[in-house]
């Protein structure tokens, strides 16, 4: 598989030709109140021959679904600009689940918000509530349909690069799209020669919302809008599987449940403001972690209503609902608005019990981490019915208890772009305290084991050898295979 990979990038140009994606926090609260709606952009197509996702994007249905989602998202103004913190916030203490915390944990509020603007943002919440079944009936996509959406632009577009050689590496023939927000963000290198011969689309938001000012995390939520896909398997750009996860889509619990969230490291630390301004039943914060929403699945015939208000959660979330998930703990963002929009609206969705676990080493004491693990959520479902039916969980025969095995890498704490990889500033090249080059993911063996493969050995392999066999300067390739040849075996995959 890797030399059909190398194959199809031999024609690449290491050209980029592409400015740095934006995501200013003020473009994203401008959000809040916009006086009107832009005209959507009919300049250049974005390659000679607009794809079929290009298509849809500029269709005249998918317009009008957006002018009356943009309509029904600004439609009177919810009276609060930005909630602040009112203390120390929440301590470190009750964030992680590992702790030595003292008590039980309770829901707790460190937001300064009055009534009066409970009172409000409940009435703005209230009133476009009242717009989502609408709305969610006149969703277009295609009927039976399956694909891969990921965001990309400026350096996010090379980011997914190495994403999707990773992915096509281990088998999976599900069609891409890889979402950009404006043109200036637009590598017609890339799109138009690299990714088509991946398989890959590359689809600009701003042919559809114009000049509509929108932050980085809200683009996420109308990506998966947008796609045309019906069953969606959302990848940020640094997120692979470790095999083919096409199977995700036949199996449970998908199939019944039609959302699929995974964990991220931390205890929830929703507001009860949040409970109180949703009406949403408030839950016990150990009831499950916090999310993380860097691999999402949706099917949108269950789901069209949850991501019609994970949208609104999103267009008010700098400032407001991000603050009132999170309350300026790790991963403020757009993360909790997916899990918390079907639990507002009572749609079913699963969220896999098996803990990620942290990708990294030490580097001159310090951890320098790469990226998490995520597990197969059909796999989870199994061990979870394991314990329904048998009131304990499953054990091997030496009495420990089976593990999920793992199926995704979100490689989020090095975003590895195809471009800089091996370059002077690359962390491949720090010395552990030995002086002796090392691991980026650390002592892995056990996970290695549950996977199958060394799956970080495979993951340098591919991206070393495509980027190698184009044009790239001898010194930093023949870094890299040092690198290679110092730190892994003969490669057995």
């Amino acid at each position: 598989m890797v030399a059909v990979i190398i194959f199809l990038m031999i024609k690449f140009q290491l050209s980029d030709g592409s400015s740095n994606l934006s995501d200013s926090d003020s473009n994203a609260r401008a959000a809040h109140h916009p006086a009107q709606k832009p005209k959507a952009n009919s300049g250049p197509a974005v390659a000679a021959d607009d794809t079929d996702a290009v298509k849809f994007l500029r269709s005249q249905r998918l317009r009008e679904f957006w002018d009356e989602l943009f309509e029904s998202l600004t439609d009177g103004d919810i009276g609060v600009e930005e909630l602040g913190i009112s203390d120390d916030g929440v301590s470190t203490e009750y964030v992680d689940p590992n702790s030595n915390y003292g008590g039980e944990r309770v829901r707790e509020n460190h937001l300064n918000i009055s009534d009066e603007q409970i009172i409000s943002m409940r009435n703005h919440y209230i009133s476009f509530a009242s717009k989502i079944e609408p709305l969610a009936s006149r969703m277009p996509y295609w009927k039976n349909t399956r694909g891969v959406v990921m965001p990309g632009g400026g350096k996010y577009t090379r980011i997914a690069l190495s994403s999707i050689l990773l992915l096509r590496h281990v088998g999976c023939k599900l069609p891409i799209q890889v979402f950009i927000d404006n043109h200036s963000e637009y590598n017609p290198h890339i799109c138009e020669n690299t990714f088509a011969r991946l398989g890959v689309e590359c689809v600009v938001f701003q042919d559809l919302i114009g000049d509509t000012r929108i932050g980085t995390y809200q683009y996420k939520v109308l990506s998966i809008i947008f796609s045309p896909f019906q069953h969606v398997l959302f990848l940020d750009a640094d997120a692979w599987p470790l095999a083919d996860p096409a199977f995700l889509f036949d199996t449970e619990p998908y199939k019944s449940n039609g959302l699929i969230t995974f964990p991220d490291f931390w205890v929830s630390t929703a507001s009860p403001a949040f409970f109180n301004i949703t009406g949403t039943p408030m839950n016990s914060p150990m009831e499950r972690r916090s999310s993380e929403s860097g691999i999402l699945l949706y099917n949108k015939e269950i789901h069209a209503d949850s991501l019609i208000l994970a949208s609104y959660f999103n267009f008010y979330g700098p400032g407001l609902y991000y603050k009132l998930l999170t309350q300026g703990t790790h991963g403020e963002g757009d993360k909790e608005t997916y899990l918390h929009a079907a639990l507002n609206l009572g749609k079913p969705f699963y969220d896999v019990k098996e803990q990620n676990s942290i990708l990294g080493r030490h580097i001159r004491g310090n951890f320098q981490g790469s990226g998490m693990v995520q597990h197969d959520p059909n796999d989870d479902w199994k061990l979870q019915e394991h314990i329904r039916a048998k009131g304990e969980p499953k054990k091997t025969k030496d009495d420990k208890i089976v593990k999920a095995k793992p199926l995704f890498i979100h490689h989020n704490l090095w975003k590895i772009d195809l471009y800089d990889l091996g370059n002077d500033l690359s962390p491949i090249h720090d010395l552990n305290d030995q002086g002796k080059l090392s691991r980026m993911w650390g002592d892995q063996k056990e996970l290695f084991g549950r996977i199958g493969y060394d799956a970080e050995e495979m993951m340098f392999r591919v991206l070393v050898s495509s980027k190698c066999r184009v044009t790239t300067p001898r010194e930093e390739c023949r870094r890299l295979w040092k690198y290679c040849q110092t730190i892994f075996k003969p490669a057995t995959r």
